[in-house]
């Protein structure tokens, strides 16, 4: 290769321009050379566009993706600042606080009880502790039972004692009805001889004066008839006499079957004794105090224990006099508990009271004063919870059980559905007893001819209202201790 064809070609290496001056170069070739360099620069400016408008495109969705994640957070942020919000303001007095038939002041009701011992004696044992969950029938104390099944068995000798003695009166009375079915065979058989013996004296006198009289045959028929006659006289009184201790007898044996009945009474008695020595939770229920203890001699009477029946829980409900406009028994309520606010117990009204809460107190208010303010007064409403809510053992798929957990005392929030949105429709096809107009400024009262008759039972509401609403997630309440085998709800 030439020197000048080495650096053309070199030339075109570094960028394919030949300088004017070269010999040797055509004017074509400059031009082809020219053609290759723009299209090569064509390209790398499509690629350079390519890449910058990939870039683009990734920035474009990196913005869209940190727009998106930022709205994400911020409505995150203003839920849980929502929640906040209901938490501290409260939304169960929030929901009810313009309802007519919502109040805040209401608390849960039971019969707390003192169970006493009905005998006297030690204790000898205890089967429960405070704040015990016990089930009906299981033993709370135990008295020392040794004297009482003493008189328990000396009371079941005597009833034994007194059924013998009937018993023998019985095989007595047996023996003389056979004495008196003798007697009597005897006064039959004495009857025939007496016949026999007055036909030989007949036949006999029949002989007096004639040739073939015998006075000495005579003699002895006569002898004869009188004896018979005499025995049958003394069978007849024997047979009497057998009869009249039966009677006796008898009446012994009425007197032995008494004394048997009172001995058997008593031996009854006796065994109420023995068994009022352990004392047994009268039904399912809680233990709030014991005040007798082991080793210590107890009268009767002497109070033992203090008792709470969890399955006899209602709510009691202070209503202002305008809210029961509307207000009957039957009607749905909804319960919800301080302590357990994730619940919507479920129940219905019970009775409404007859007299204002007032006119309960020690020294009710006496209006017949000069001055006079009117005060609101507030009515006891009672509402029944639902029996599903109080059972120790709740079935599978039904609502959770607060058993132990609704306890007498709790502050409570009721509200009752008067409208028919919350009992159904009324029987008549009407809208209902508590129908609202909106726009009114209060409770409006139905019109006269379509009020319903306030019976003093009214009839349950159809089982077609909406059921009420509840948690979704509720959280496990942990089992409690000293109730052996109750399943968590």
């Amino acid at each position: 290769m030439s020197e000048s064809e080495g650096e053309g070609q070199g030339g075109r290496e570094n960028g394919g321009e030949v300088p004017p001056d070269e010999p040797g170069v055509s004017a074509s070739k400059k031009g082809e050379n020219k053609l290759a360099t723009q299209k090569k620069m064509e390209e790398q400016q499509q690629s350079q566009k390519a890449k910058d408008e990939q870039a683009a495109a990734k920035e474009q969705e990196k913005q869209t993706t940190d727009a998106r994640a930022l709205l994400v957070r911020g409505i995150v942020a203003a839920l849980g600042l929502a929640l906040v919000l209901v938490l501290l303001l409260d939304w169960k007095a929030f929901r009810y606080s313009g309802n007519p038939t919502g109040t805040l002041d209401a608390q849960l009701r039971g019969n707390p009880v003192v169970i006493a011992a009905r005998v006297e004696g030690l204790i000898t044992r205890v089967g429960i502790d405070d704040d015990a969950v016990v089930r009906k029938g299981q033993l709370l104390y135990e008295i020392e039972q040794d004297t009482y099944r003493s008189q328990a068995d000396a009371a079941r000798a005597l009833v034994e004692q007194a059924a013998a003695s009937a018993s023998m009166l019985r095989a007595q009375i047996a023996e003389q009805e056979a004495a008196v079915q003798t007697a009597n065979a005897m006064i039959v058989a004495s009857q025939a001889a007496e016949y026999r013996s007055g036909r030989e004296l007949a036949r006999q006198a029949a002989l007096l004066g004639t040739a073939g009289e015998l006075r000495r045959a005579f003699e002895q028929a006569t002898a004869d008839d009188r004896r018979d006659r005499d025995q049958v006289q003394a069978n007849v009184e024997l047979s009497r006499q057998q009869q009249g201790r039966i009677g006796v007898l008898r009446a012994e044996l009425a007197s032995a079957e008494a004394m048997l009945e009172q001995r058997r009474a008593s031996l009854a008695n006796a065994g109420i004794t023995l068994g009022h020595t352990q004392v047994l939770a009268p039904e399912d229920g809680v233990v709030t105090e014991r005040l007798a203890y082991l080793g210590q001699y107890i009268s009767a009477g002497r109070p033992l224990i203090g008792f709470v029946s969890l399955r006899d829980v209602w709510a009691v409900a202070y209503y202002r006099e305008e809210q029961l406009t509307f207000m009957q028994p039957g009607q749905r309520a909804a319960v919800h508990v301080d302590a357990f606010p994730q619940y919507e117990i479920t129940g219905r009204v019970d009775s409404i009271a007859p007299v204002a809460q007032a006119r309960e107190t020690t020294l009710p208010p006496d209006r017949a004063t000069g001055n006079f303010t009117k005060v609101v007064q507030r009515i006891p409403v009672k509402i029944a919870l639902d029996p599903s809510w109080l059972d120790p053992d709740p079935p599978p798929g039904g609502p959770p059980s607060l058993f132990r957990r609704l306890i007498p005392g709790l502050s409570v929030e009721v509200h009752v559905f008067t409208t028919p949105a919350g009992n159904g429709a009324g029987a008549g096809g009407g809208t209902g007893a508590g129908t609202i107009v909106p726009g009114a400024s209060g409770p409006q009262m139905p019109p006269p001819h379509t009020a319903p008759a306030v019976t003093a039972q009214a009839p349950m509401l159809p089982e077609a209202a909406p059921a009420p609403l509840r948690p979704i997630d509720r959280p496990a309440i942990p089992a409690t201790p000293g109730q052996p085998g109750r399943p968590a709800p």
